[in-house]
């Protein structure tokens, strides 16, 4: 499956889920030969419903929408 990211929570089909309501399994990052834009970090996720996915989400400016709580959650678990 694959996860969105809202300003406050992750969206999968109809279902949201808020920072409390999922975890960070493992954390990829990839990126571009010479342009920092080309950068992005994949996040394996798992919900408390059981869902799991994927969310992919661009790294640096793209995390400006993003809730506070948001942004510790994947800040937390990108750095580590």
């Amino acid at each position: 499956m694959d996860f969105a990211l809202d300003e406050n929570c992750i969206v999968c089909h109809d279902d949201q889920f808020d920072p409390d309501n999922f975890e960070i399994m493992e954390v990829y990052r990839f990126e571009g030969d010479s342009d920092p834009g080309d950068e992005a970090v994949v996040y394996a996720i798992e919900s408390n419903k059981g869902h799991k996915g994927v969310l992919v989400n661009g790294y640096g400016p793209s995390s400006e929408n993003m809730s506070t709580e948001m942004v510790k959650k994947l800040h937390i678990h990108h750095a580590g």
